[in-house]
């Protein structure tokens, strides 16, 4: 069994160089300096000897500490039987995977760790820190010790449950006890990831995930793939990435943002903000005073209850403001827009001119920037490219009243 005690923020997963120098006896095994990246690093080993005739290594080395340029011990790796040779070619993957088959130890130090582990069932202890422990093949159990802790199953070869709530992750047969885990990255495939009581960091990768946040202000990122994803309680980050995803906000005052593909989005209550982005997008404000952008591509806007807020850049939007006294917030930017419920008195238009020499509604209107136009049963608002047409109302009733600047 490796035994493997990080004294500090560092990676026990290391591709360290092949000797820069000689290689000397230290009377309990060897010595020899290399490099990891840029950083220089001195290696001892307990075990090995050097033939003073040919200058070759052998032997079999047990255990061996890795020192920054300082002389600080960054990790020690014990309970070895490896060939001294192997390890004298460098801190390969392949050495990495001879070390960490069996059921191994690793301990984090007091900084931000990266442990690692091959087969086997093994433990990690991230100590200290903020650190991010990959479990690898085999059932593991996985404690992230103080500090804000990722476990990382990016290297699964199948998808698997990861509940934060019960402290388990299953991945085909093998089966991992989580303790003192905040964040989760999921695997390359279609996961199912729920999160616990505090605050989460979810994270599902490629794949058809499953995220649910909690009860915690919780960050929850899909990814690639068609994503399905529950904030929960409290205000939370809902991020679909790729795909044709579903989003929902629920309670707390929510950011969602659909990403690329057509996506759904629904804040819940609270005061939400929905972003749909890319492609062809539903957004429901749901209870509470929501901000509500569709984005590029053909979308849906439906405020639901609560004064709202609707944003309109260069996508073609159809909307239905709900209850409540929204605002419709106009740029030139090209976007075209149908609106079925404008109530007038209640909503009105905010024109973005974005402009400081702009002063009223009727300089703007004597610039030629904006056009009011329309015929019993509609009302057409032309600013720059951007076209709204409020359905249902008369151009005769419709006044400077009903406008604002921005």
């Amino acid at each position: 069994m490796a035994h493997v005690v990080l004294k500090g923020g560092f990676s026990a997963y290391l591709d360290f160089g092949a000797p820069k120098g000689s290689v000397s006896e230290t009377g309990k095994g060897l010595s020899w300096k290399a490099a990891y990246g840029d950083e220089a690093i001195k290696i001892k080993t307990v075990g090995g000897e050097i033939d003073p005739k040919t200058g070759e290594v052998s032997g079999s080395i047990s255990a061996y500490t890795i020192y920054d340029a300082d002389g600080k011990a960054l990790f020690t790796i014990k309970g070895l039987d490896v060939p001294a040779a192997l390890l004298l070619k460098g801190g390969t993957e392949a050495f990495y995977d001879l070390i960490s088959a069996g059921d191994d130890l690793f301990e984090g130090g007091k900084g931000d760790d990266d442990l690692r582990t091959g087969a086997g069932d093994d433990t990690l202890r991230g100590g200290a820190g903020d650190d991010t422990l990959f479990g690898g093949a085999g059932s593991d159990l996985i404690d992230g010790g103080e500090g804000r802790d990722l476990a990382n199953f990016s290297d699964q070869t199948q998808g698997g449950d990861v509940n934060l709530s019960t402290g388990l992750a299953t991945f085909g047969e093998d089966v991992d006890t989580l303790v003192s885990i905040e964040d989760v990255v999921g695997s390359s495939f279609s996961d199912l990831i729920v999160g616990s009581t505090g605050d989460n960091m979810l994270s599902g990768g490629a794949g058809d995930d499953s995220l649910f946040g909690g009860g915690g202000r919780d960050e929850l990122f899909g990814g690639s793939g068609d994503d399905v994803m529950f904030g929960g309680k409290h205000a939370d980050l809902v991020s679909g990435g790729e795909g044709d995803d579903y989003l929902a906000g629920e309670s707390g005052n929510d950011v969602l943002l659909g990403g690329t593909g057509s996506d759904t989005l629904d804040g819940g209550s609270g005061n939400d903000a929905l972003k749909g982005g890319k492609g062809d997008d539903v957004l429901i404000g749901g209870k509470g005073n929501d901000t509500l952008e569709g984005g590029s591509g053909q979308n849906g806007l439906d405020g639901g209850a609560g004064n709202d807020v609707f944003i309109f850049t260069n996508g073609r939007d159809y909307v239905t403001t709900g209850s409540g006294s929204d605002v419709l917030l106009v740029s030139r930017g090209g976007a075209q827009v149908q609106v079925s419920d404008f109530e007038l008195g209640v909503d009105h238009v905010a024109i973005d001119v974005k402009n400081p020499g702009a002063t009223s509604i009727d300089a703007v209107i004597a610039s030629g920037d904006l056009k009011i136009s329309g015929e019993d049963g509609f009302t057409v608002i032309t600013f720059g490219k951007t076209e709204i047409v409020l359905n249902g109302v008369d151009v005769d009733d419709f006044s400077k009243d009903d406008l604002s600047l921005v």
